[in-house]
């Protein structure tokens, strides 16, 4: 079955009470790899699964510099 879904970023919030209780790094402050206006395509079929990727190789639009946006999720999934 093939599945197709856009994303897009339309609020970006900072809890620093919540990110001082979870986080590794609790002053580590918003992130760094979705900004708002940036926009995912995600696809299932039986060539691709990036679902589960976080938006890693989904970003098809943004209006920051799309190779930090990688580096950024790169270095927040591996």
């Amino acid at each position: 079955m093939k599945h197709r879904a856009k994303a897009m970023v339309i609020d970006k919030k900072l809890y620093p009470e919540l990110q001082d209780q979870y986080c590794a790094n609790p002053v580590s402050g918003a992130c760094l790899c979705y900004n708002v206006g940036d926009e995912f395509i995600f696809y299932r079929d039986g060539k691709s699964d990036n679902f589960w990727h976080m938006g890693l190789n989904t970003l098809v639009e943004t209006n920051k510099d799309s190779n930090t946006i990688e580096v950024a999720l790169n270095a927040f999934l591996f």
